[in-house]
C-alpha cells in the first residue's frame, strides 16, 4: 500500500525522517521510500502510523491541516474542524479497509506459497522448517491485531478474500510441521506439540485463537 501522506504527518509532528524511522523502529530509507511513493507492507504501515500516533486509515488520506488555520479559511470553530476531518464518510472508509483487506490477503497467499514451494521442492531441513514456523506464527500474531476492525469495515469481497488467505496459510503452517514432525524422533514429537499446545492457549488469551 501507499501511504500518500506520510510527510505531511510527519512535518505536522516536526519529526525529521530519521526521528520518525527510529520512533517506528523501521529503516531511515523506509521512510523516505514511503515518502516518495513505494509501496510498504501492511506491519510496516502500522509501525508508522503507531510512531506518529494515527491510522493508517489517516495515512491514507487528505494532509493534515493546523485547525487554528483551518478554522479562519472555514469559519468554524476548532472543534467543528476537527470533528469535519475524520475520515466518517462510510464511502471512503469502506474503500480504505477493502485495499487493507486485500494487501493483507495478497501477504498472506505469498507467505503460504512460499512455504508451499519449499515444501514441494522437498525443503527437509529441520532448521530451516523450524524458522519458517516462527515465521508464520508471527505473521499470524501481527495479521490478528486489527484483522476483525478490518473485516468489519471492508467490502464483503475482499473478506471472503482475506479469509480464503487465511485459510491457506493456516494450511502451509499445517504442512510445515508435518514436515518438522516427520524428521523428528518419536520422543521429541510428544514434547513438541505440547509446546505448540501451549502457544495455542498463549493465543487464545490475547483472543485470537482463531488463527493459532
Amino acid at each position: 500500500m501507499k501511504l500518500a501522506r506520510t510527510k505531511e504527518w510527519r512535518e505536522a509532528h516536526g519529526l525529521t525522517q530519521r526521528e520518525l524511522a527510529a520512533a517506528a523502529g523501521v529503516g531511515e530509507v523506509t521512510v523516505a521510500r514511503v515518502e516518495t511513493g513505494a509501496s510498504v507492507s501492511p506491519p510496516t504501515a502500522r509501525k508508522l502510523a503507531e510512531a506518529l500516533d494515527v491510522s493508517v486509515a489517516d495515512l491514507l488520506e487528505r494532509p493534515p491541516v493546523p485547525l487554528a488555520e483551518a478554522s479562519q479559511e472555514t469559519g468554524h470553530t476548532e472543534a467543528e474542524v476537527e470533528e469535519e476531518q475524520r475520515p466518517d464518510d462510510e464511502v471512503t472508509r469502506r474503500r480504505i479497509y477493502s485495499g487493507l483487506a486485500a494487501e493483507r490477503a495478497l501477504l498472506l497467499e505469498s507467505t503460504a506459497e512460499l512455504w508451499d514451494r519449499l515444501l514441494d521442492r522437498g525443503e527437509d531441513n529441520v532448521d530451516t522448517l523450524r524458522l519458517i514456523e516462527h515465521v508464520t506464527i508471527k505473521e499470524i500474531i501481527n495479521h490478528a491485531i486489527d484483522e476483525e476492525e478490518i473485516k468489519e469495515r471492508c467490502a464483503p469481497e475482499q473478506r471472503d478474500q482475506l479469509e480464503r488467505a487465511e485459510q491457506r496459510l493456516l494450511e502451509a503452517d499445517r504442512r510445515v510441521s508435518q514436515a518438522i514432525e516427520a524428521k523428528l524422533p518419536s520422543r521429541e514429537i510428544d514434547k513438541r506439540r505440547a509446546a505448540r499446545a501451549e502457544h495455542q492457549a498463549k493465543f487464545q488469551h490475547l483472543g485470537i485463537a482463531k488463527l493459532a
